[in-house]
């Protein structure tokens, strides 16, 4: 088994739109939300390989509940950390009609 650790994990929030335009008002075509960070995504691709892991997050506040739910049904065991702070959020915006993506990435508690 591999064990990985995130020691700022994030709920990855991906906004998919034709192209932005800055200064405006745009709405999304489709909007999703999944569990993020370094050490989790590692344990996605290797679940995803068929390799067995355990991933190891530390989570706080009402984001690292939502990311809990978010990750209920990955396919391998998660053992969450609690801390004190608020887990972070990212943004992640994708241009499909120029197949370019931007992440924001917020500020996490540690």
């Amino acid at each position: 088994m591999i064990h990985t650790i995130t020691f700022n994990p994030g709920i990855d929030v991906t906004l998919r739109l034709q192209e932005l335009k800055p200064g405006g008002v745009q709405r999304p075509d489709d909007v999703s939300e999944q569990p993020g960070g370094k050490g989790m995504n590692v344990s996605m691709a290797l679940a995803r390989l068929g390799v067995d892991t355990r991933a190891w997050v530390l989570l706080g506040g009402r984001r690292g509940e939502a990311w809990k739910d978010l990750a209920s049904n990955v396919g391998f065991e998660i053992q969450a950390i609690e801390m004190t702070g608020e887990t972070r959020q990212n943004i992640k915006v994708f241009e499909t009609g120029l197949n370019r993506q931007t992440d924001l990435n917020l500020p996490g508690p540690s």
